[in-house]
């Protein structure tokens, strides 16, 4: 949780940025709108925390419109803090935006194609945003080899904290 936010970062293997918001959706958030230097620092150690951290890092929640320039999930434009790194964004044609997971330009945000092509790509990382005033609602779904699914359901509230942890096997 970082300020009236809370972000999370779910080791699942996501080619699409599409798919990866839809999957953010489903969890009641969206793909991460950062708005400032500690909100980028906040979800790089996130990322840095990770069991499989990729080059290409974490989905965020930028899009290239017609218009040329970049817009949040929440259509609102990108306004304020930035974090591209050097010479980025670079292209017209690449339309989302991610955050780069390791090497010199780590943390730093580029512009890429709204698909990674398969062959280069090993495991992405997605990233769940939710943007609430007074509480956050985290769901993770965790697969494992038996192939029965757990879900855990963490609820909490800003300022006095409540915590409530359920989990189901399905």
């Amino acid at each position: 949780m970082q300020g009236n936010s809370c972000f999370l970062i779910i080791d699942t293997p996501t080619v699409h940025r599409h798919v990866a918001r839809k999957k953010c959706q489903q969890f009641g958030g969206d793909l991460a709108k950062i708005t400032s230097a500690i909100e980028n620092q906040f979800i790089f150690d996130l990322l840095r925390k990770q069991n499989t951290i990729t080059l290409y890092g974490v989905w965020l929640g930028l899009h290239r419109k017609a218009d040329t320039k970049f817009y949040w999930a929440d259509d609102t434009p990108l306004t304020g803090y930035t974090a591209w790194g050097a010479t980025e964004p670079s292209s017209r044609n690449e339309k989302c935006g991610h955050m780069i997971g390791y090497g010199p330009r780590r943390g730093k945000w580029n512009d890429i194609r709204c698909t990674f092509p398969a062959v280069s790509t090993p495991v992405q990382l997605l990233l769940f945003f939710a943007r609430k005033s007074v509480s956050c609602q985290i769901y993770l779904e965790i697969r494992n080899v038996r192939s029965r699914i757990y879900f855990l359901s963490l609820n909490f509230k800003v300022g006095i904290i409540t915590f409530q942890i359920s989990i189901h096997v399905k």
